[in-house]
């Protein structure tokens, strides 16, 4: 059975340019994929009836489960130093902070509900930036995902897209973004 996380942020009050009250409801819906992902990992295979209704629904609740938790484990009130600092980020993104900051925030204001990610395939070894609409369909399979940006309105509503991204860009944990990137890598 899955715990749900805490997350460092989750010992501050704010995060400076986000709105903790959709914060706040954002983890419930955090919450809410754990408990259905591990509603569904208790039932017995005898229950095929079930089980055939679950199999549509359990690839989005646990891909949420994960994509949410990716997402707040970067978050820190403020963030953490700064990208230009990170080594492997540095190294992987070619040095172009901005561009691929822009390219994230252009994946994620897309329109229609879903997630920029960035991550590393991890058969080829190249980073990749991509957008998954539903979570259902799932990651690129042999994708570790390194930085993701919840696209979907829960994130931000009612305050405007634009907003969000402004004040999630302010609260980063740049040096785990960096050991994200050397885990991948295979860096000790």
């Amino acid at each position: 059975m899955y715990a749900a996380k805490t997350f460092e942020f989750q010992n501050f009050d704010a995060l400076p340019g986000m709105d903790m009250s959709i914060i706040n409801r954002h983890l419930g819906l955090y919450y809410k994929y754990v408990d259905r992902t591990n509603e569904w990992l208790s039932r017995s295979p005898a229950d095929k009836m079930q089980l055939a209704a679950d199999a549509s629904r359990s690839p989005f609740d646990f891909n949420g489960m994960r994509l949410h938790e990716i997402y707040f484990e970067q978050l820190y009130p403020g963030g953490i130093s700064n990208p230009f600092e990170q080594p492997y980020l540095m190294e992987a993104i070619d040095s172009d902070v901005e561009g691929w900051m822009q390219s994230m925030v252009d994946l994620t204001k897309i329109p229609g509900p879903g997630w920029a990610t960035f991550g590393k395939d991890m058969d080829e070894g190249r980073f990749l930036m991509t957008r998954i609409n539903s979570h259902e369909i799932g990651p690129l399979i042999s994708l570790g995902n390194i930085f993701v940006i919840d696209g979907w309105e829960h994130a931000y509503l009612p305050g405007t897209m634009d907003e969000y991204l402004e004040g999630f860009f302010k609260n980063i944990n740049w040096p785990l973004i960096n050991e994200r990137i050397a885990s991948v890598a295979g860096i000790p």
